[in-house]
């Protein structure tokens, strides 16, 4: 039975790579892994951010040094964060755990009978859920 189950979860879990979500999330992803200005930028990030681990770990490490990296670590983060094809991953990431969640639901529903398992202490959304068990 637990080879069946196995097999039924790997073919859902083909079902959800063909799907708009997964396909539209691979799509940005790759766009992300081909932007030249972003992996510049992560670049550069990573390597002040080896700087930053590097100074603090020094005994008697430059506290004005560490902030100037601190702070060029942070205009980094914020440009990466403003690069559109960052901001487009994020949303396809959102759809796509949307859609794993709902799956995760109706399993829950199949198997207990109900998605809400704990009564009125579940309002239905799972965004800020630590879990149901």
């Amino acid at each position: 039975m637990k080879k069946e189950i196995s097999e039924m979860a790997k073919k859902l879990g083909n079902c959800i790579k063909e799907s708009d979500e997964f396909k539209n999330f691979k799509f940005i992803k790759e766009q992300m892994d081909s932007d030249e200005n972003l992996v510049s930028l992560r670049k550069l990030f990573d390597d002040k951010k080896e700087q930053l681990n590097s100074e603090i770990s020094k005994d008697d490490y430059d506290k004005d040094k560490v902030k100037k990296i601190s702070d060029d670590l942070r205009s980094i983060y914020e440009k990466i964060n403003n690069v559109s094809c960052v901001l487009e991953h994020e949303e396809a990431k959102e759809k796509l755990n949307t859609l794993i969640n709902e799956v995760n639901s109706i399993m829950y529903e199949t198997i207990y009978g109900s998605s809400n398992i704990f009564g009125d202490k579940c309002d239905g959304s799972c965004d800020s859920c630590t879990g149901c068990f």
